[in-house]
């Protein structure tokens, strides 16, 4: 709840009661609660203009608001009728107008955090902003026509230590070679917000962030109440496909059947590459499909890259383990690149980083179960990131993150041009856990509770999250880029979209995936 927007409809609210019930048993309850709203309304303003989560012009017409209201309830005070209908009135509208103030607000701080001439307000020392890479505290991007020797003299001063953060092999497609990683001395450490103010203010720095880390959500580990699958025959001889609840509201024999049937062909085996703690590249159900990138990559201290790479493109037919959306081993090669330490933790920079070396080495998809909850300053970087990939072609998909809120508010769910995943559970609801997709472009849901997957040393898990609904999403895509190569972000959301199921809550989780459908949809289509 937005606590001025709440004190402002409540001070609204008791001066209407207040002009109506001026006289009578009630007169004394309701003026003491109307002063009270007006006085702690009045003290929230001061406060929303002294930190600039406030425009005054929206305070001016709020203002005028309360005035012309109380003006109108004084004109037909004296016909009760009309007075107690239109107090009805207002007051089931409440919600409404709440809905509309709490939108407008947060355009307006969009606006504030978006607008190049102003930086964002960040205090270091705040709770938000000690949760960085003690190693790299800053990222700063320089402008064009400028070198990082431009700021010597507060590198100099402060003893910084300044390397290049990213080494993109198209340097001309993006700026991401303009950001440079700023490691603040610990013996500097009160100086920190002086550092910061200082670049910020510098005529060579475009921006400037903080290499804030992040922690994976944790593995939900529910199989007690895992649904057996309705299914009496598998079309797929994977022996643990009959603890996969998610193979018959996924329409998986009908997928598989479809394209035997069809003989659907790729066009190219697609390039698949996991971002995460790393995949055992040698367990028993992904070994055939696995492409290692570099050593660290294919090994698994955590088990979470490896279940998502099992969701994404476990073997299947292959009379071991289970199946995936890959039908066979010509579609899809996986391939993954750790961004995240044994620990489940890792930084903004190695995601990036991450992103950087999949699109280099030829990545056709990206899926990142991973993220953290946005700050102001956060978003241009991973922005830059997304929109490298898409300039090649490579479809990103990202999970929306566990903390049951509004993935708008996480990074990088809410990069502009992503595909960002919900998770439902078996009755085709949104799961408690899940973040919401309703100001999410590219939104779409998959099953995202008691899944059962490959896990490290030939293993098999249930795990739930949203982490697990992510690479389902990534494998489709994945399947739909080997039929139609060239097919970029907007036609693969279309077609998901169009062909996926209304959930019970579908404008906080998209329509959940149907492969049949969408294969079904996208060879049809490339016929005609």
């Amino acid at each position: 709840m937005d606590i001025y927007i709440i004190s402002y409809l409540a001070t609204l609210f008791t001066l209407c009661l207040w002009q109506v019930f001026q006289k009578g048993i009630f007169s004394h309850i309701v003026t003491s609660v109307f002063y009270l709203c007006l006085f702690i309304y009045v003290g929230i303003c001061v406060q929303s203009v002294v930190m600039g989560n406030a425009s005054i012009s929206h305070l001016i017409r709020d203002i005028f608001i309360l005035g012309g209201t109380s003006y109108f309830f004084m004109l037909v005070k004296d016909n009760k009728f009309i007075a107690l209908a239109f107090l009805v009135f207002f007051g089931s509208s409440m919600p409404l107008i709440y809905e509309y103030l709490k939108e407008e607000k947060k355009q307006h701080l969009a606006h504030l955090s978006n607008t190049s001439e102003q930086w964002p307000e960040v205090s270091y020392g705040s709770s938000e902003q000690t949760n960085v890479d003690p190693d790299s505290e800053l990222l700063v991007e320089i402008l064009p026509g400028f070198q990082i020797s431009d700021i010597r003299s507060i590198q100099e001063k402060y003893q910084l230590k300044i390397t290049r953060s990213f080494s993109p092999t198209d340097a001309e497609a993006t700026d991401l070679d303009d950001y440079y990683s700023i490691d603040i001395p610990s013996s500097y450490d009160a100086d920190r917000a002086t550092i910061v103010q200082k670049l910020r203010a510098h005529r060579a720095v475009e921006w400037l962030e903080y290499n804030e880390k992040l922690q994976l959500d944790p593995l939900m580990d529910s199989q007690s109440d895992v649904i057996a699958p309705p299914i009496s025959k598998y079309v797929v001889n994977d022996p643990l496909n009959a603890q996969k609840w998610e193979y018959a509201p996924l329409q998986m024999n009908e997928y598989y059947n479809y394209i035997k049937d069809q003989k659907i062909k790729p066009r190219k085996k697609t390039k698949l590459f996991i971002l995460d703690t790393g995949v055992d590249g040698e367990h028993e159900d992904l070994k055939k499909q696995y492409v290692k990138y570099d050593d660290n990559g294919s090994k698994d201290e955590v088990g979470h890259g490896t279940h998502c790479a099992g969701i994404a493109a476990a073997t299947s037919n292959n009379k071991v383990g289970v199946s995936s959306a890959a039908p066979d081993e010509r579609f899809v090669e996986v391939s993954s690149i750790k961004v995240l330490s044994g620990f489940g933790f890792g930084t903004q920079k190695m995601i990036i980083d991450g992103m950087i070396k999949a699109v280099d080495a030829g990545a056709d998809v990206i899926s990142m179960s991973l993220g953290g909850k946005s700050s102001e300053t956060r978003e241009k970087a991973y922005t830059e990131a997304v929109q490298y990939a898409l300039r090649n072609n490579v479809i990103v998909v990202i999970a929306a993150g566990n903390a049951g809120k509004n993935a708008a508010q996480y990074s990088p769910a809410n990069s502009e041009g992503v595909i960002t995943v919900a998770a439902v559970d078996q009755n085709l609801k949104r799961t408690v856990f899940s973040n919401t997709l309703q100001h999410i472009k590219y939104g779409v849901s998959a099953p995202g509770k008691d899944i059962f997957s490959t896990y490290p040393n030939n293993e098999y898990k249930v795990y739930s999250g949203t982490s697990m609904a992510a690479p389902y999403v990534a494998g489709l895509v994945s399947i739909l880029k080997s039929i139609k190569p060239e097919m970029d972000v907007a036609e693969a959301f279309r077609i998901l979209h169009a062909t996926g199921k209304q959930t019970l809550e579908p404008y906080k989780t998209g329509h959940m995936i149907q492969p049949y459908e969408a294969v079904k949809l996208l060879t049809e289509e490339m016929s005609n």
